[in-house]
């Protein structure tokens, strides 16, 4: 029960519906691929002064792929004795990845190789304990950066045992490149800022007007922090924050009160009274400008300006946006929570869908929650899925060039 509250807090999002079982089985590979449907979209003159909003259908006609085509690896990581859930993956200059998150209550680190192979893991509960003595306490790695020396930095937040929710401290972790312990720190807390690592590992304190911020660095070496006021009222569902690169506020948005967001039906989508609307990731483009992803009557994407202001939404009616990238080519890739499966979403630059594809693993329910884009210009996705014995494990789908024509 606690790690389920735990899992919808991981989110940022009260997806009740949709996060009640998401979890999935061990390392061994998953083999199944759902049949996928294709999706088709209305096109809609767009004026310098509206909006535009369109909302794929869907066709009855799946189409049909090979399990193994674009398919580089597909596997899960625990869940046969233990909860094992995903919130971070990175990129390490070996060409491999750096996943941390959660195993029950302690802190999970996991190093693959570049195919997906398992090449260390660690969990710190016990050191962590010892650092922070605190009683009643887990703890979930949040985010990782590699050091000069090819070591590792992970800094993470202390949940309550009981009730789930991450009232307590942040903290820090210093692991040589084996993933072996070196040092632990607690971060001290400071009103109206989050800690985040920058590229380097330093530790730094960004300015947040709201709650759960997702983080992202900007190009002028600043960030921006997306989140939902306090409140939480339908016209504080989606809002970013800009912070220069001390984490200092430089502005911030409110996109419910956007002048471009202001008639019904576009409300709808990233404003709705709709208790699970949120706003779930934001990536900057190559123009300044900042794509935005989340969830109300399905996933949806928001396209800024430099400034925040509005420029287009697109909806697809189906899933949670969890998480979205952009390819060299401009287009998007949104990784898509979809109650009990994964689902991946390609669209152009203006992001009218092109396809769609479901991915099932071998859990009841699955789901994607995280993608990256690996130094070799693969997709990496990760996810959960959950074992037909009820224990979590994290899903990792790797992808080449193939998949996304």
């Amino acid at each position: 029960m606690i790690y389920r509250q735990l899992l919808k807090q991981l989110a940022g999002i009260a997806l009740a519906i949709v996060l009640t079982g998401c979890s999935a089985p061990t390392g061994t590979p998953i083999v199944l691929i759902t049949p996928y449907q294709t999706l088709t979209s209305t096109q809609e003159i767009l004026t310098p002064t509206q909006i535009s909003i369109i909302t794929p259908t869907l066709t009855s006609t799946p189409v049909k792929a090979s399990s193994e085509e674009g398919i580089i690896f597909n596997r899960t990581y625990g869940g046969t004795t233990s909860h094992n859930t995903g919130r971070f993956i990175t990129s390490t200059r070996d060409g491999g990845y750096l996943i941390t998150g959660s195993v029950n209550s302690g802190c999970w680190i996991l190093k693959l190789d570049a195919s997906g192979e398992k090449e260390w893991e660690s969990s710190f509960e016990q050191e962590l304990r010892q650092e922070i003595q605190h009683d009643s306490t887990g703890f979930l790695c949040l985010l990782a950066r590699q050091t000069a020396k090819d070591g590792y930095v992970i800094m993470g937040q202390e949940y309550d045992l009981y009730s789930g929710w991450f009232q307590k401290s942040f903290f820090m972790m210093i692991l040589d490149q084996e993933g072996n312990w070196m040092s632990g720190q607690v971060i001290a807390k400071k009103a109206g800022k989050i800690p985040y690592l920058d590229h380097d590992g330093n530790l730094i304190r960004l300015t947040l007007m709201g709650t759960s911020g997702r983080v992202t660095e900007t190009l002028d070496g600043g960030y921006i922090v997306v989140s939902e006021y306090p409140d939480r009222s339908s016209e504080s569902r989606t809002h970013m924050t800009k912070t220069d690169n001390n984490g200092n506020y430089v502005w911030d948005r409110n996109l419910c009160l956007d002048k471009n967001i202001q008639q019904a039906e576009e409300k709808k989508i990233v404003c709705s009274h709709n208790s699970y609307t949120y706003i779930w990731d934001v990536i900057q483009l190559k123009d300044g400008s900042f794509a935005i992803t989340g969830v109300s009557n399905g996933a949806w994407l928001l396209k800024t300006d430099v400034n925040g202001n509005v420029e287009w939404i697109r909806s697809y009616s189906q899933g949670a946006g969890s998480a979205v990238i952009q390819l060299p080519d401009e287009s998007f890739l949104m990784a898509v929570y979809l109650r009990g499966d994964g689902l991946l979403i390609k669209t152009n630059s203006r992001g009218d869908m092109q396809w769609s594809k479901t991915f099932a693993g071998t859990g009841s329910y699955d789901g994607f929650m995280g993608i990256e884009q690996g130094r070799n210009g693969e997709i990496i996705v990760i996810g959960q899925s959950l074992s037909s014995a009820g224990w979590d494990a994290l899903w990792m789908l790797g992808l080449d060039g193939t998949m996304l024509k």
